[in-house]
């Protein structure tokens, strides 16, 4: 966390399934950036709960962000590491599942802004959103 933000990154790379030979036109990496302001940030008792009539409650605790690249739309089987680089053409989906791993069952996360560039700059000027103001672009 810095400056009241919660800012969490991947990058894909091509760059270790390449032959060192390989021609630099075929090396690809790309970081995909995801930041949210806390200020924003409610942690909330888990849906059914809320149902129930349990008001949002705020809590500190320890969390791990994670960001997986999903087979496909049913977002039930991630790419492994040794199935990198994923080849995707151009204007075919991604498939990105953005998530919270804790020991409580009851945090849960939500994506503000999330995009991708090919440097770790979040003001990098070639970007492209994933998610704009909570939605799917």
């Amino acid at each position: 966390m810095q400056d009241g933000f919660v800012e969490y990154e991947n990058t894909i790379s091509n760059r270790d399934s390449l032959n060192e030979s390989a021609p630099e036109y075929l090396k690809f990496d790309s970081t995909l950036i995801c930041r949210y302001s806390m200020m924003n940030a409610t942690f909330l008792k888990s849906r059914e709960e809320l149902h129930s009539g349990l008001l949002p409650a705020r809590s500190n605790g320890k969390f791990q962000l994670h960001m997986d690249i999903m087979k496909d739309d049913s977002f039930l089987e991630e790419f492994h590491e040794e199935e990198y680089p994923v080849l995707r053409r151009i204007g075919e989906p991604v498939f990105v599942e953005v998530g919270i791993r804790s020991s409580d069952p009851q945090v849960e996360i939500f994506v503000k802004d999330c995009w991708g560039s090919p440097s770790a700059d979040p003001e990098h000027p070639l970007t492209w959103s994933i998610i704009k103001d909570r939605y799917l672009s």
